[in-house]
């Protein structure tokens, strides 16, 4: 097994990690000559990365679609991860003629969108646009962030059992999970204009570690205090996802 990570041109010290895993027919007794390259990424983000993510998609496929790889031929290529697609033409950066790879979500119809009313919750959580990203946070937009890019002839992606929320061959999972973890409890009073008056309100906040030692060396005001505390919190502000894939 091959792997090496591949720096990207990126502000943000962006890179892929690529692994590649031989692939074995149960009838030979020959070492293979063919391997199958697994990638996964974090492209640039936010809206200033925006420049930067089209020329990181298209290494990606480079390498994706390599020649050699410790001797042996990459015969198919998969990559998943955080590809930002914040704006709406980036969910059409995949089939630029230097990328050409071919997105795992699009490999059978979408469900439908459901019609809501304006104060009825998407319980589904974007399952009919794919959508991995802002419903657990406090985001205002959702979006469909995260994805599963593929090449190559001798690659199928097969439909998903196991993952929640599945639609075709693109399984997410991860959904309201959270886990306990130490933070540091601050409690402040804060003023609100309400109908000409000033209201005081309470108001808790939580930060990490590194955050409360920060507020620290910066001098708490009198009479407030950091306390150490345990909170139940989001995993991720991402859904997982996962896919099936079968080599033919």
């Amino acid at each position: 097994m091959n792997c090496f990570r591949v720096p990207f041109v990126s502000d943000m010290g962006r890179d892929a990690l690529v692994v590649d895993l031989p692939i074995f027919n149960p009838g030979r007794r020959t070492q293979s000559k063919e391997s199958l390259r697994l990638c996964t990424t974090h492209l640039e983000s936010l809206w200033v990365g925006k420049a930067y993510r089209p020329g990181q998609l298209a290494l990606i496929s480079a390498l994706l679609k390599g020649t050699l790889s410790m001797g042996s031929r990459i015969v198919a290529g998969l990559v998943g991860g955080d590809m930002n697609a914040i704006d709406k033409p980036e969910h059409e950066f995949h089939r630029a003629s230097e990328v050409d790879l071919k997105d795992v979500w699009e490999d059978v119809p979408p469900p439908p969108v459901p019609v809501l009313k304006p104060f009825q919750k998407d319980l589904s959580y974007g399952r009919a646009r794919g959508n991995t990203w802002g419903y657990q946070s406090k985001a205002k937009d959702r979006k469909r962030l995260d994805k599963f890019f593929y090449t190559g002839r001798s690659i199928e992606t097969v439909a998903l059992s196991e993952a929640q929320d599945v639609t075709g061959r693109l399984g997410r999972f991860g959904i309201e999970l959270k886990t306990e973890v130490e933070a540091w409890k601050y409690e402040t009073t804060r003023y609100s204009l309400v109908r000409g008056q000033y209201v005081k309100k309470a108001k808790t906040e939580y930060y990490s570690e590194s955050l409360a030692m920060k507020l620290l060396d910066r001098g708490m005001p009198s009479g407030q205090e950091l306390v150490r505390t345990k909170i139940k919190t989001w995993v991720s502000d991402h859904f997982g996802i996962g896919t099936g894939i079968k080599i033919v």
